[in-house]
């Protein structure tokens, strides 16, 4: 039932950014940061949502599926992060990712 949930979790992520993201390709990322994940939005609340996911899939280990799962999952994200031009949106967009991490995190037991 675990991974199930979490499917589901992945899965409304994966068509919520779907959902937000534009055509548009012309914005840039970020480019003045000390962390690797700073650049990949634009948007301060992604940067912060990047890094709470990395930091539990750390947690879990480099041989879980459900680590490897969300980390493919994220660099999906990412690279859809990167064609929305409203920045609004996209924060917006990361802010409920963060906020539906906390049922993840908590069944996952990384935080």
């Amino acid at each position: 039932m675990k991974t199930f949930n979490h499917l589901c979790f992945l899965a409304a992520l994966a068509v919520s950014l779907t959902a937000c993201g534009g055509k548009n390709n012309d914005s840039a990322p970020a480019t003045s940061s000390t962390s690797p994940v700073a650049t990949t939005s634009g948007a301060p609340e992604c940067d912060a949502y990047v890094d709470r996911v990395n930091k539990c899939m750390e947690k879990l280990g480099a041989n879980n599926a459900m680590a490897t799962t969300y980390k493919q999952q994220m660099e999906a994200a990412k690279a859809q992060w990167a064609t929305m031009q409203d920045k609004t949106a996209l924060a917006n967009v990361c802010k409920q990712a963060n906020d539906a991490f906390n049922q993840s995190a908590q069944m996952l037991k990384c935080e």
